[in-house]
């Protein structure tokens, strides 16, 4: 198991929560002996076992339509506010600000450059075409990192999350770290994104720029804002390294 495995994965000891998997609903037993349930038709169920309890990370719900249960911190991080890893994207060993330099010449699925890449590719200009443009599991620093039940958010779970039928969005700082508040409609719950710095904050999500503009295949999309402004559809160089904020197991809204 590598270090960051290690780092990342909470004990037995230390169980959070238990899951419990039956023909009609998902339950999500917390820690304040509250049950919250889910219809199964919301859920694509990775195999476990009922009665078994399952050690993962803290998440909150936040009533959102497709029932996606948002992580309540960054990968690397204890605390909301503390803005965690960073991890170039479809790479799964995470370093702290400052740690590595983020370029080509480091990345992992290029030969040194944005027109050699070796996977996740659409177009021959920019390397050996494989037409992916969601990452694989095994490439996913969120199910790396913690486990089956996680994955880093796909585009219409970023959407549904800033949609403001469904949330609030409030510029504000915690501890001394600014970034936004995220507060439900349906039920008051909140979760915080912290930015990378005072002003900017950016975050990975799992798709490529789509395969109909291939000249951007070596691009992929993330959350991005600012203290005026908050987009799930812009695109970013993926050797970049910038944080990733979780989501609890695949729901059919993909």
């Amino acid at each position: 198991m590598s270090n960051t495995m290690k780092k990342h994965l909470l004990s037995l000891t230390t169980l959070l929560f238990s899951l419990s998997v039956s023909a009609q609903v998902w339950k999500v037993h917390k820690t304040d002996g509250t049950v919250v349930s889910y219809p199964a038709s919301k859920v694509e169920y990775v195999t476990v076992d009922p009665d078994e309890p399952v050690a993962s990370h803290e998440y909150v719900d936040l009533g959102l339509p497709s029932g996606t249960l948002w992580a309540t911190c960054n990968i690397g991080a204890d605390t909301p506010e503390q803005r965690g890893d960073y991890f170039a994207w479809g790479e799964t060993e995470g370093y702290r600000s400052g740690e590595k330099e983020f370029t080509w010449q480091t990345y992992k699925w290029c030969n040194g450059s944005h027109n050699t890449l070796t996977k996740y590719c659409t177009n021959s200009d920019f390397g050996t075409i494989d037409s992916l443009t969601e990452l694989q599991p095994e490439d996913d620093a969120a199910y790396i990192c913690w486990g089956e039940d996680w994955r880093t958010p796909s585009q219409i779970q970023a959407r549904e999350l800033l949609n403001g039928d469904y949330t609030t969005l409030t510029w504000t700082t915690r501890n001394g770290i600014e970034g936004y508040e995220i507060t439900s409609k349906a039920n008051g719950n909140s979760i915080f994104l912290p930015g990378r710095n005072a002003t900017r904050g950016y975050y990975w999500l799992r798709m490529l720029a789509e395969a109909d503009i291939p000249e951007f295949t070596y691009l992929a999309y993330y959350i991005g804002f600012t203290a005026d402004k908050v987009s799930w559809t812009d695109l970013l160089s993926r050797q970049n390294g910038i944080q990733i904020r979780p989501v609890r197991r695949a729901t059919t809204m993909q």
